[in-house]
């Protein structure tokens, strides 16, 4: 797929207004965790890393948003651009919605949690049962002997985002690639999901009774699919994001805000 014929699909509107978070609206959400406590199962997107310093997509100073030009780091760039590569090897801190999620966890209300995010923050929060849709920027991937190991040991003795020379391996029955690029294991734009993964996506919802979602506008289908299947089986949706997402028709209850203004801190429902 070339670059320059991308188009940026999705580019929801934002509204006027936002929800006013008053007492009864925190109660709202409350009353949702504990309707479903322990079957809770949490959807977000890159909305609740804009408090971590990474900028979302399609929010009201997301990167579709602001750059109109923006294309889409796609598969095949990361292949063959070193540039490209170089794009994503960013640090970030969890903020107060990753720990309010890990929270939630502990303290048995959520059943699981789906992140389309790639930046690790979940887990770096202390959630447990996390999976991430999209993949991972925590690990690396050889291109031409399939390798897969923490970008952190990576680093640590590889010029990131390089071909690899002499250092990439199997395990010690085989000999050195030699010619291999690494790159995060991530889903780029003209990659596919694996069907393990969409499977246990699948398995999570099926296994929930309420769909918690926050900070997406659910413009990929991946995760768009997923709060279609929860309405198809007749379970309530709660979506909380500032500004339309693909699954307002599919929800329950939509509260115009972002999730640090609902999400309750220190596990207190």
């Amino acid at each position: 797929m070339n670059a320059g014929k991308v188009k940026i699909q999705g580019l929801y509107g934002l509204p006027k207004t936002r929800t006013v978070i008053t007492p009864e609206t925190i109660a709202a959400v409350a009353q949702f965790f504990r309707r479903h406590r322990g079957r809770v199962l949490g959807l977000t997107g890159a909305g609740v890393s804009v408090l971590s310093g990474i900028p979302d997509y399609r929010g009201s100073k997301g990167t579709y948003r602001v750059h109109g030009e923006y294309l889409p780091i796609l598969h095949n760039d990361l292949v063959t651009q070193h540039a490209s590569r170089q794009r994503y090897w960013a640090r970030a801190a969890p903020n107060l919605i990753h720990h309010a999620f890990a929270t939630l966890e502990s303290q048995k209300y959520l059943s699981g949690l789906i992140t389309q995010n790639v930046d690790g923050l979940h887990k770096q929060a202390g959630s447990q049962n996390v999976l991430e849709l999209h993949g991972t920027l925590k690990s690396v991937k050889c291109l031409s002997c399939g390798e897969v190991e923490s970008r952190d040991n990576q680093t640590k003795s590889r010029s990131v985002g390089r071909t690899v020379m002499s250092t990439c391996r199997r395990d010690l029955t085989y000999e050195d690639c030699g010619t291999g690029h690494w790159m995060p294991t991530v889903v780029f734009f003209g990659g596919n999901v694996a069907d393990s993964v969409r499977n246990q996506s699948y398995q999570m919802v099926d296994d929930a009774t309420g769909l918690f979602v926050c900070g997406t506008s659910l413009a990929t289908f991946s995760a768009y699919r997923l709060v279609r299947r929860a309405k198809e089986q007749g379970k309530e949706v709660m979506v909380v994001n500032f500004g339309e997402t693909r699954g307002d028709p599919d929800a329950t209850t939509k509260i115009e805000a972002t999730a640090e203004d609902v999400l309750p801190q220190g596990g207190h429902i």
